[in-house]
């Protein structure tokens, strides 16, 4: 399943998978910049990123947010990926009412090859797990 979201002289944004995993949504996109120089087009990720997002809008008046700081923070600290958690907001061009956190796959190194959609997806799946994990034991 593939669906392009985007597609302009500067661009293609594509949803390559979504699905549901014990009652949470995830959703797999990827991003390819058609020009060098705009976005993060380089050598090492000349066929653009993919991008792993879990849905967290039903959960997040069950997380414990520390005021003084801000929301990522807490996913930040409690929840492990093997990229980092950089992203927590709405995903306009495909769910625009919902809260999502997420990573990408556009750190040095990174290939397409190597962070697959189904790489993302499990990846997606493990977040999911520790953030059941903690609504059961909280």
């Amino acid at each position: 399943m593939k669906k392009i979201l985007i597609d302009n002289e500067y661009l293609t944004y594509t949803l390559e998978a979504e699905g549901s995993y014990k009652g949470f949504d995830l959703k797999v996109t990827h991003i390819i910049y058609k020009e060098k120089g705009k976005g993060f087009a380089s050598d090492f990720i000349i066929n653009g990123w993919r991008c792993g997002y879990v849905k967290v809008e039903d959960i997040m008046d069950k997380i414990p947010f520390d005021e003084n700081k801000s929301q990522i923070d807490w996913f930040l600290k409690n929840i492990e990926c093997d990229r980092e958690i950089d992203f927590i907001n709405v995903l306009p061009h495909i769910d625009p009412d919902n809260k999502y956190i997420g990573f990408a796959c556009d750190h040095l190194f990174d290939t397409v090859d190597k962070c697959t959609t189904i790489y993302c997806t499990k990846e997606c799946e493990k977040i999911i797990d520790q953030l059941i994990d903690f609504i059961n034991n909280k």
